[in-house]
This record gives C-alpha cells, structure tokens and sequence, in this order.
C-alpha cells in the first residue's frame, strides 16, 4: 500500500478465537452462493463492447459471459486464438470492480449503478438532457467561433519535410480538409484513450476538450461518436470513485483490453520481464493496437493523454472513414509519432499486427526484422517500442515480414496491393511537438491537435491554450454535476468528495486514524474507499467532521489521494 507500516499478522490464540466466526462466514457465503443461481445478478452499463478485444484464450472469461447490453442487442463475436482456431462467446458489459475495495474479479456495486441512474425530473425535462442541450450547444458555438478565427488564418506552408512514406521524406503531407470532404454523412466514431497501470489523479486532463470533439462531430456527421478508455482489466479493478465519477459524468466507455503486447511478441529488452511497471515503453505503446480492431466503428482515432484540443480535430476521423491510416511523425524527427494516429478500423489489422509480432526480434543497429529505420537514418525514440513497431508494419514497403503479415491477414491482394492507403498528416498542425521544423513564422491558430510542450513553451514554440495567462479555451466543457447515490434522495444534500489525504506521521500513534473538518453538516458518507496505492479505509461522519480509518492494515499512510464521496447540507444545524 501508500502506507510506511507493515502489516500485523496474526498470532495463533488470535486465529483460533475467530476460527468459529470464519465458519459462520463460510456458511454464510455458501447460502448467498445459492440465492446467486436463483437470483441472477444484473449488470449495468460502465463497460463497451470489448468482445472484439478479447482473445479466445482469456483466463476468467466467465466474469463476463452470458450477458446483454440493455439494448436488447449481443454481443457473439468471431474470436480467433494463437493457433488459428475459432471461437465464439457472448460478452457483456461488466460493472465496475468496488471503488472501495480492490476486488479479485468484477462486482456489481449498487451505489455506483444507481448514481448514473437518469436524474429526477425538473419542471418537464430531466438534468441530464438539459446538460447535453447545453453541451452540444457549446460544442456548436465553440467550433463555430474557431472556424471564424481559422478562416482569418495565413494558411501558408506547413512543415519543411515532416512527412515520409516508409522509405523518403518529404512526401507530401495529406489534405486532411479535402480527404474529409470525401467521407459519408453519418457514421460511428471513436475517439480512444489507452492507460496501463494504477491509475493517479488527476486523471485524463483534457477530457473535457475531447468532449467538446466528440460532441462536435456527430452533430457535424449526423452520426454518433464515443469516447474509449482501453485499460487491462486488472488495472481497471484499481479505478476509484472519482475515476468513475469522471467516466460516468463524460460518459466514457472504458473497454478492457486482454494483452498489453502481442500474446506472440517473444522480444523485449533485457533489462525488462513481462509484468515489469516499467523499464520499456512497448506495454503502454502496443497496447494502442488494439484500436485497429474496434470494427464497430467506422473510424477511429487514438490520442495520447497530454493532447490537448484547441481546433476541428473531428476531421481526421472523417478522413479515415474513406479507409486510410492516418498518423504524423514525431517532434525529434521520429517517422512516426504513436501519441496519434487515425484509421478505418478492420479486425484484419489487429491480425497482421499480431502476426508481425511471431518470431520478429529489434536491435538498435537494425530495427525490427532487420529492416533498418528508414527513412531515419538510424535508431530513432521509440524506435524498439510502438513507434517502431507501428512504422516497419504499416508503413515499410521493404518489410518482408510486414508485408507477409498483412498478406496473410487478408489486406493485400493478388496483385500486391493494400486494401487501405497509409498516409502522413502536417506534424505542424493535427499533432503539435514544439516548433521543429515548423515555418519560421507560423501562427499558432493553425494548430488543431496540441501535443507538446506539456508545460511552459522554449523560444517560439506554441503553449497549451490551459497554459496561456488569463486565456479562457473555447474548448472546454465542464461535466454535469455529481449525482448522489439513490439512497441519498430524500436527505436533502449535496454530493461532494471530501479529500482525506496523507497521514504519514508514521511514528504517532493511532496513526492509522486521520480526521477532517468540512463546512456544513454531514448527512451521510459512503462506508469505505481507498487511495491509487491500494490502501482502504473504513469511513465515519459526525456533524461537521469525517473520519478514514485504515482498515488493511493499522498504519498510517503517505499517499495524499485518498478522497471519500459524502452528501453535505448546504444549511447548518439540518439533521439527516
């Protein structure tokens, strides 16, 4: 856990004595066990369709079949294993894992179900479709106010030979505007998030610029575009209460993904071992794959979590509904960059992808299969990672197992050629890496996708629109309020996350026990929660003041994250 303390074990008289109240539990949990076979339990709506992730060799795999989505639509996919054979299951959506308790396996959490419930009624139309009014409204306003500043743009020339075609520079950058124009009215869209690992907070930063993308373009198309969070699973059962409360409130799809790196991948460096936190990029880079499979959408666009949105970026996606992969190179001249890249999604893609990856093997003095690293001139950032790997796949003409691994997943025909066109985007402008190679006089209105820098800009480079001193962004939208739990209808409160934080002096005592003071009166908390470094605590309210217990271990605890959801009456001296 966050804590310093270790934990206690128990000693022999101490087991004994509770030896008859575990056979009270054991008993106990064998009757709820029978109610469960009679009594089946229902799950809710948290989950995407994930069954075009999910490989037919998934341990577990029964936490998620025989289900519906509440649509009164399946989901029976094709599921192909390692060695060619087919299989088929049902997958549903899954609730989220206790934000309480980090669990084994998938449960259903009631309070959090009923919390995304639809709100209650106001004057002849709920909250909820009040907000999305609001909310497309905005998006409306917000792409219509920079379309007036773009029109007033010089649009002169983009980047000095920042686009390649696998073997050259300077191919010529995709008109992305008049690819777009191409594309059907309609259509589904995706835009995807991916995180490996315990997820911190704050969280997703710029999701509220990306709703403002999302809303924009089904409004524009006619059609309908989601939000994606890819996640393996065991690190979505590490997701808290605030993180769901942010999925809930954007109405993110968090879709669990079953491999990080290729189940046939048999290369990494030495210094690293599946499981490793960290040490090599290729997890968090690879995972990314899994966004050529989403085939329920007819495009696709992956977007590093850094990325901030300050014009059209909808564009892109619509380019790639044509049947293109889109992608830009990186800002120290890598030939592609993975912090983006768009496509017309084809589970045949997710296949060669995994078919590249049997028996292929990098080194810094030859890349991947011994193709080298053009058109770089050698081992460039990323270049062992997905980078890499995404580039000598899609982009190599010279890639002899490349080229096979797409011939065998169905993508070129008889003749040799690609079912789909790879193409490279203005670097300058759909994925912004600092200045480099920029025009030296380039108006920063032109960018529509802002990478980098994170923070603070060097020289002439171009800020973040959040970075810029009393600048308020167009494109940015704030969620809906939070819902209180149902069971907090009639209290009268307000929900707020009270934040606990760190207790991390270590050498007190009841150091294991922290206290806070909030303003009002507080009507009701819920009963446990737990921080980012898996610590949880027992929850307890009295007047104005809350009171987190560690409850895994009597120790105090030094990660500051640890936040509770209570309902707060505005009026002091209400009683609940």
């Amino acid at each position: 856990g966050g804590g310093g303390g270790r934990r206690k074990s128990k000693s022999k008289a101490s087991w004994c004595s509770c030896c008859g109240s575990r056979v009270f539990n054991i008993m106990l949990f064998l009757g709820l066990a029978g109610l469960a076979l009679v009594y089946p339990m229902r799950t809710g709506g948290y989950f995407s369709d994930s069954s075009a992730l999910l490989p037919s060799k998934q341990p577990s795999v029964q936490d998620v079949i025989e289900g519906d989505f509440g649509d009164g639509s399946s989901a029976a996919q094709d599921q192909h294993s390692e060695d060619g054979n087919t299989l088929v299951w049902k997958v549903s959506k899954v609730d989220p894992p206790s934000p309480i308790v980090a669990a084994k396996e998938p449960v259903v959490v009631e309070e959090v179900q009923q919390a995304q419930r639809p709100p209650e009624m106001v004057e002849g139309q709920s909250m909820a479709q009040e907000y999305n009014q609001q909310a497309k409204a905005k998006a409306a306003e917000a792409m219509r106010l920079w379309r007036k500043r773009y029109s007033q743009v010089d649009h002169g020339p983009g980047c000095a030979r920042c686009c390649q075609d696998g073997e050259r520079w300077g191919a010529p950058c995709l008109d992305v505007d008049a690819c777009a124009a191409k594309a059907p009215r309609g259509g589904k869209y995706a835009f995807v998030y991916a995180h490996v690992g315990r997820p911190g907070w704050p969280w997703l930063t710029f999701l509220h610029s990306l709703k403002i993308q999302a809303l924009a373009l089904a409004e524009e198309t006619g059609g309908s575009a989601d939000i994606l969070v890819l996640m393996p699973s065991k690190d979505i059962q590490q997701l808290g209460t605030r993180h769901w409360d942010l999925i809930n409130r954007y109405e993110v799809k968090v879709t669990p993904v079953a491999w990080t790196i290729p189940p046939t991948l048999k290369w990494w460096p030495k210094h690293w071992w599946p499981g490793k936190a960290d040490g090599w990029c290729g997890p968090q880079d690879l995972m990314r794959l899994h966004v050529l499979g989403l085939d329920t959408y007819d495009a696709a666009a992956f977007y590093d979590q850094d990325i901030e949105f300050q014009g059209d970026a909808g564009a892109a996606l619509k380019c790639a509904h044509t049947g293109k992969f889109l992608s830009t190179s990186g800002g120290v001249e890598e030939p592609m960059n993975v912090g983006f890249f768009a496509v017309r999604p084809d589970k045949r893609l997710l296949r060669a992808a995994e078919i590249f990856a049997e028996n292929v093997s990098f080194t810094e003095q030859t890349g991947w299969d011994n193709n080298g690293f053009r058109p770089a001139g050698g081992y460039f950032v990323g270049a062992e990672c997905g980078q890499g790997y995404m580039h000598s796949l899609l982009y190599q003409k010279s890639s002899k197992k490349g080229r096979q691994a797409l011939k065998l997943a169905g993508l070129i025909d008889a003749e040799g050629k690609l079912e789909f066109e790879v193409a490279q985007l203005d670097r300058c402008i759909w994925n912004y890496q600092t200045g480099h190679q920029c025009p030296r006089v380039f108006d920063c209105e032109r960018i529509r996708v802002h990478h980098k820098p994170t923070h603070k800009a060097n020289g002439g480079d171009c800020t973040k629109l959040a970075a810029r001193s009393g600048f308020k962004s167009p494109f940015a939208l704030e969620p809906p309020p939070a819902l209180p739990p149902k069971k907090w209808d009639k209290l009268g409160c307000l929900s707020k996350y009270v934040k606990i934080g760190a207790n991390c002096k270590c050498s007190e005592p009841n150091n294991h026990v922290k206290t806070v003071t909030v303003e009002g009166v507080v009507a009701a908390c819920e009963a446990q929660t737990s921080n980012p470094s898996g610590d949880t605590f027992g929850i307890a309210f009295k007047e104005n003041t809350v009171t987190a217990t560690r409850i895994d271990a009597r120790s105090c605890w030094c990660d500051d994250s640890i936040e509770v959801q209570c309902c707060i009456l505005r009026e002091a001296g209400r009683g609940a």
